[in-house]
């Protein structure tokens, strides 16, 4: 998927409304469903299509977990100035991101109407790659789905494409009805899904990746009746019905489980660090079973793909380099990329891990160190500064550079420390880019 250039809206839409390359014209020379889908590059490259919502910035590759769901007890936007959204609790009715989010999945779902309705359009190719495709593509639009439910409950459920520009509005579908719709489709897909370790990355929809779904699926759907119950809605579900819908979230959970294609990676960084370094289970254990995938720079990379994870959730230097020649394409510490840092630790989740002396998770999901400078400009990083207590023992330098450790009256005086999951400095793609990563979700 890394190799696979981003398919935008635009192109899209070009693909399927171009016009004569005269007004006069009498033989049009666009394409159209009728002319397309004759191939299977044609289905692969238009399934990339129905990936693309996922990769976007305004889904996973940055506003998703970072306004529209994120912040909680253990995380917070660090601003003086809060940001406008689900994160700040002020989002309202005409918050842009939540709208555009809205739009997204909806994007997303046309797209795969329209593959699921084309794709059979040339018997000639491979039955095998067709059911392939097809499954993936209803997958994706259960998932885009999902995500309509979780945020607005009742929704418009559209299960074919968009044929006019008049009448499209739309009733709400209850979404007890959406649900049964979704899972149902989404265990159709299951026997045509490639299994985990059949593929050598993470950015298709597998076997396992349906199975962990459908667990996700049940679980929220089993607690949402308690959500309806605090906001005095009618409950369409009994008791007896909630109760299985836990049971079946443990039992999809426990196919993932004892399929024995996954388990835990150690050290437990490592899968971050493959995230943000472009490598996939580095260690040969499948821990990660889907990522959003992004690509490039966003500049004069081949992909033009690539997310915001990193410079708004995670980990980078407070200097940008990206115009400086000498250092913008320099990679590690030399040149640790930008980040905003938005999302910072709260001081229950570092106290949660101190008092556990968890520093494996602890110690990487919130930063244990910052960055040192030079004083005069370009103010390039000259060696990290470790709060204290948290540099390695016997460590002494990174990449040549030296490390040093803060007073403890400092470090008890800071303890909303920076979310750092997401590290920039691990990233391989250069010049790095100020706003934009490679790095998946």
């Amino acid at each position: 998927m890394k190799s696979v250039k981003f398919i935008s809206i635009i192109s899209l839409v070009l693909l399927f409304c171009g016009s004569c390359t005269d007004f006069l014209e009498k033989k049009p020379n666009t394409l159209t469903p009728e002319t397309y889908f004759n191939s299977e590059s044609d289905l692969q490259l238009f399934l990339t299509g129905v990936y693309a919502p996922i990769m976007n910035a305004t889904f996973y590759g940055g506003d998703y977990p970072l306004t529209n769901a994120g912040g909680d007890d253990l995380s917070f936007y660090q601003r003086s100035s809060p940001a406008n959204g689900i994160i700040c609790n002020n989002a309202n009715s005409g918050n842009a991101t939540i709208s555009s989010f809205w739009r997204l999945l909806y994007d997303g779902i046309n797209r795969a109407n329209i593959l699921l309705e084309n794709a059979d359009r040339n018997p000639e190719i491979p039955q095998a790659t067709r059911d392939r495709v097809k499954a993936e593509a209803l997958f994706l639009r259960s998932f885009y789905y999902f995500n309509l439910v979780q945020g607005w409950g009742d929704v418009p459920m559209r299960l074919h494409s968009t044929q006019d520009v008049y009448g499209l509005d739309a009733a709400r579908t209850g979404k007890q009805v959406v649900y049964n719709q979704l899972i149902a489709d989404i265990i159709a897909t299951i026997p045509n899904l490639a299994a985990s370790n059949t593929l050598t990355y993470t950015g298709r929809v597998t076997q396992s990746a349906a199975q962990g779904m459908l667990a996700r699926i049940y679980l929220f759907r089993a607690g949402e009746n308690l959500r309806d119950a605090a906001l005095s809605l009618p409950l369409s579900n009994t008791p007896d019905s909630i109760q299985a819908y836990f049971t079946h979230a443990r039992d999809w959970a426990l196919k993932v489980k004892d399929s024995g294609l996954h388990g835990l990676v150690k050290p437990y960084k490592t899968v971050f660090a493959d995230m943000c370094s472009d490598k996939y289970n580095s260690t040969g254990v499948i821990e990660s079973i889907w990522e959003a995938e992004e690509a490039g720079n966003n500049s004069n990379s081949p992909e033009k793909s690539a997310g915001r994870i990193g410079n708004v959730i995670g980990f980078g230097s407070a200097t940008d380099y990206s115009t400086v020649d000498a250092y913008k394409s320099l990679k590690g510490m030399a040149n640790p990329g930008y980040s905003y840092k938005f999302i910072y630790a709260s001081l229950k989740l570092y106290e949660m891990y101190e008092s556990e002396g968890d520093t494996a998770r602890g110690d990487w999901n919130i930063t244990p160190y910052e960055y040192a400078y030079a004083t005069v400009t370009p103010k390039q990083v000259i060696g990290r500064t470790y709060y204290y207590g948290k540099k390695p023992v016997g460590l002494t330098t990174v990449e040549g550079m030296a490390c040093t450790e803060g007073t403890q009256a400092s470090a008890l005086s800071n303890q909303t420390r920076c979310a750092a999951k997401y590290r920039r400095e691990l990233e391989q793609i250069t010049p790095k880019s100020k706003n934009n990563t490679p790095i998946n979700f």
